[in-house]
C-alpha cells in the first residue's frame, strides 16, 4: 500500500464522531489556564477517546503504520516523558503534566492512524483554520472595541497576547500556502481573507516574537516554493501590500503603538520584557544545574522556580519563557536533546519530501504551508512557553499530521502493516483497548473532580463548616491519594478545629486531632517536598498547640515560617505569620526587618497591600514617617477606587500633611 493509497474510505459516521470530540476538546482547552484542573481533565479525556475510536478498526484489520522518522522521535519524546514521572520529585503533578503535554502526541496520531487519515486530518485542518478565524475575529473586537478593557493588546481567551499570536500564527501560514496555491478567483479571495484576518488576529496582540516567527517561516515558504505558478511577484507584492495596510491601519487606529513596540526590537537591552526574560533564563539556567542530569520533574518548574527566583523578575513565575531550557529544569538534559531531535527529524524530512517534487508540483505547499506554520512557534516558544498552552498543542498536533500525509505522498514511502496476535478473538482485544481507556479517562476525571472537591472543601472551612469541609476532605483524598493539597486539606481542616473555641471538643481530643493534623502535613510533604505553603501551614499550626501538645511551639512555628521564606520569598502570608510573631515577642525592628526584606520582591496588582500597610505602621512606630508616607502612597497606589474607606483612612493618617497628594517619590521603585 502506498502513501498516496492510505487515506482509506471517506469520513464516516466514526470520523465525524471522532472529530467532534477533537472539535469539544479543542474548545475546552481554550479556556485552560493553568489552573482549572477539571478542563484539563476533561479535554485529556476527550483526546485519549479520540484516539481509541481511530484505532479501534485495527485490532480486527491492523494498523497501516508511517515509516517516518519524525514520528519514530515523537514517539521516543511520548515515552520519555512517561518514564520521567519515575524520577519526578512531585508525581501527582508531573502525571498531569504528562497529559497536558500528550495533547500533541494524542492529536497527532489519531489522525495520522485513522482509518481514513486523509478525510480526518483534511477535516481537522479545515475545522482548525475556522476556529482560528474565530479567534482571530475576537481578537478584534478586544483591538478596536475594548481597548479601556485589553489596552490595545488582544489576548483572551488565552493566558497572554503572546500565545494567542502563537495558536493564530499556526494557522496563518497554511492559509497563506493556500492563498499562494489557489486557482480561481474566488478561492484566492476567499483565502486572501482569511489570511488578512489570520495576520490582523496576530497584529492585535502585539507579539514582537510571533512577529519573528513569522517573517523566520514565511521566508522559508516563500523561497522553498519559488517556481510554483501562484508564488510569484504579483501574488507575493499584493499579500506583503494588503498586509502591510492592514498593520498600518491597526497602528493609526491605536495611536502609533505597534510601530513603537517593532522599533524596541532595535533595543534588547534597553526594553524592560527583554531584561526581564534575562533574569528568568539566568534562575532557570541554575535551577537546571541544581539538578541537570534528571530534572525536579515535569511540571515541576513553578513549584521550584520561586527559590532561584532574581528580585527584579516581574513575571508570573509559571514559565521560563523559552521552553527548551525549562525541559532542561524540569527533565533533565535529555529533555531538550530529544525535543531538539523531534525538529531535526521534521527538517530532514521536509528537506528530503521537497527534493524529491519537481519545481511546479503543487504537492510543496501541501508541505510547507504546515511546515511554516510549525516554524513559527518553534521559534517563537523560545522566548515564550507555547509548549505549555493545550490549544496551540493540539493545533499543532494536527499541522503535523497534514504535513505528514503530504509528505508521504511525495516521498511515495509504503505504510508498514501492524496486526496483533491471532491466537485471540479480536474482541479480547477491544476490551483491553477499552479498558486502557477507561483506566486514563478515570485518572484523569478522578484529579478533576478531586480538584473541585479540595477547593469547595477550602470554601467550607473558612465558612466555618467543618463537617462539610470533611466530606469533601474524604471525597479528595479517595480520589487523588497522590494529591499534597487533599492532605493539606486535611490539615488546615483539623487545625481549623483545634483553634476553634466553639467545637465541643475535650482537652485530649485537641490534642489528638492536632497531632493528626501534623501528620497528615507530613504526608502532604512526602508528596510535594516543594511547596513552600505546607510549611505556612505547619507554622500555624503550632500557632494554635493546645496546651501542653507542643514544647516549643513560638520557635517551631518561627523555623516553619522561615522555611517557607526560603522556598518561596514573596509568599506573603509566611513573611506576615513570622512579622506577627516578633511583635508578639516584643521585637518591632525584628518584625520590621522581615517585612522590609519583602519589599524588594515584585508583586501583582492589590496582593502586596497588606505587607505595605503593615510595614508602613512599623516604619511610622519606629520612627521612620518619610519611608511610612512612601509606602502609604504606594499602597494608594494599588488600593482600588471602591475601597474609599480605607483610602480616606490612609490620607488621613499618612498624607495629611502633604495634602494627600501621590507624589513622584512614593512611585518610585514600586513592586
Amino acid at each position: 500500500m502506498t502513501a498516496s493509497q492510505a487515506g482509506g474510505p471517506p469520513l464516516g459516521v466514526r470520523g465525524s464522531a471522532a472529530l467532534a470530540l477533537l472539535g469539544l476538546a479543542f474548545g475546552l482547552a481554550l479556556f485552560f489556564n493553568g489552573i482549572h484542573i477539571p478542563l484539563l481533565s476533561a479535554s485529556g479525556v476527550l483526546l485519549v477517546l479520540v484516539l481509541a475510536v481511530a484505532l479501534a478498526p485495527g485490532i480486527r484489520e491492523g494498523w497501516r503504520v508511517p515509516r517516518s522518522p519524525p514520528a519514530a522521535w515523537l514517539v521516543v519524546w511520548w515515552a520519555f516523558l512517561a518514564v520521567s514521572l519515575g524520577w519526578s520529585t512531585v508525581v501527582f503533578t508531573s502525571s498531569l503534566y504528562y497529559w497536558w503535554l500528550s495533547a500533541l502526541p494524542l492529536t497527532f496520531f489519531a489522525l495520522v492512524m485513522a482509518p481514513a487519515p486523509k478525510a480526518w486530518t483534511d477535516r481537522a485542518l479545515a475545522g482548525f483554520l475556522a476556529a482560528a478565524a474565530v479567534l482571530a475575529v475576537w481578537a478584534l473586537v478586544q483591538y478596536f472595541a475594548l481597548p479601556e478593557v485589553y489596552g490595545y493588546r488582544a489576548y483572551h481567551p488565552l493566558l497572554n497576547a503572546n500565545n494567542l499570536a502563537g495558536l493564530l500564527s499556526l494557522a496563518l501560514l497554511p492559509a497563506t500556502a493556500r492563498f499562494l496555491l489557489a486557482e480561481g478567483r474566488g478561492k484566492r479571495t476567499g483565502f486572501l481573507l482569511l489570511t488578512l484576518l489570520l495576520f490582523a488576529g496576530v497584529v492585535s496582540t502585539q507579539s514582537r516574537g510571533a512577529l519573528i516567527g513569522l517573517a523566520a517561516a514565511l521566508a522559508v515558504l516563500v523561497v522553498f516554493a519559488r517556481g510554483l505558478p501562484g508564488v510569484n511577484i504579483r501574488r507575493v507584492g499584493v499579500l506583503g501590500g494588503a498586509g502591510l495596510a492592514v498593520f498600518l491601519v491597526m497602528d493609526w487606529w491605536a495611536g502609533a503603538v505597534l510601530v513603537e513596540r517593532v522599533e524596541t526590537l532595535g533595543a534588547i537591552g534597553a526594553e524592560s520584557s527583554y531584561r526581564n526574560r534575562l533574569r528568568i533564563w539566568g534562575s532557570t539556567l541554575a535551577m537546571a544545574l541544581e539538578r541537570p542530569w534528571t530534572g525536579f520533574g515535569l511540571g515541576t518548574f513553578f513549584l521550584y522556580y520561586p527559590c532561584f527566583r532574581q528580585p527584579g523578575d516581574v513575571s508570573g513565575g509559571f514559565y521560563a519563557h523559552m521552553d527548551p531550557l525549562q525541559f532542561w529544569a524540569e527533565l533533565g538534559i535529555l529533555g531538550p536533546v530529544l525535543f531538539y531531535a523531534v525538529l531535526i527529524a521534521i527538517l530532514v524530512q521536509t528537506v528530503r519530501a521537497v527534493r524529491r517534487l519537481g519545481a511546479d508540483d503543487p504537492l510543496r505547499l501541501a508541505i510547507l504551508g504546515p511546515f511554516a506554520g510549525l516554524l513559527a512557534v518553534a521559534v517563537h516558544t523560545h522566548i515564550t512557553f507555547h509548549l505549555y498552552i493545550l490549544p496551540i498543542l493540539m493545533g499543532a498536533g494536527i499541522l503535523l499530521a497534514a504535513w505528514q500525509l503530504a509528505c508521504e505522498r511525495a516521498l511515495e514511502r509504503p505504510r508498514v502493516r501492524v496486526a496483533l496476535p491471532q491466537g485471540a478473538h479480536p474482541r479480547v482485544w477491544r476490551w483491553l483497548l477499552a479498558g486502557v481507556a477507561v483506566l486514563v479517562v478515570l485518572n484523569l476525571g478522578s484529579a478533576g473532580v478531586a480538584d473541585r472537591l479540595i477547593k469547595r472543601g477550602r470554601a467550607a472551612v473558612d465558612a466555618g463548616e467543618i463537617g462539610r469541609a470533611l466530606g469533601h476532605f474524604h471525597a479528595a483524598r479517595a480520589l487523588a491519594p497522590a494529591s499534597d493539597t487533599a492532605w493539606a486539606l486535611g490539615a488546615e481542616i483539623r487545625g481549623a478545629a483545634v483553634s476553634n473555641p466553639e467545637m465541643d471538643l475535650s482537652g485530649s481530643d485537641r490534642k489528638a486531632l492536632y497531632r493528626e493534623a501534623h501528620r497528615m502535613l507530613d504526608q502532604a510533604m512526602r508528596r510535594n517536598p516543594a511547596r513552600a505553603k505546607l510549611h505556612y501551614t505547619r507554622g500555624r499550626l503550632y500557632r494554635v498547640a493546645p496546651a501542653g501538645a507542643e514544647s516549643r511551639p513560638r520557635e517551631r512555628a518561627e523555623a516553619a515560617w522561615r522555611t517557607a521564606l526560603a522556598k518561596d520569598p514573596r509568599l506573603i502570608e509566611a513573611r506576615m505569620g513570622l512579622a506577627d510573631l516578633y511583635l508578639a515577642g516584643d521585637r518591632p525592628e525584628a518584625a520590621l526587618a522581615v517585612l522590609e526584606a519583602g519589599l524588594k520582591w515584585p508583586y501583582p496588582g492589590t496582593r502586596p497591600l497588606g505587607l505595605f500597610l503593615r510595614t508602613a505602621d512599623l516604619r511610622d512606630r519606629l520612627g521612620d514617617r518619610a519611608g511610612a508616607v512612601a509606602l502609604a502612597r504606594r499602597a494608594l497606589e494599588r488600593l482600588p477606587e471602591d475601597r474609599a474607606k480605607v483610602r480616606r483612612a490612609l490620607r488621613e493618617r499618612y498624607l495629611a500633611d502633604n495634602d494627600g497628594d501621590l507624589s513622584e517619590e512614593g512611585s518610585h521603585g514600586t513592586p
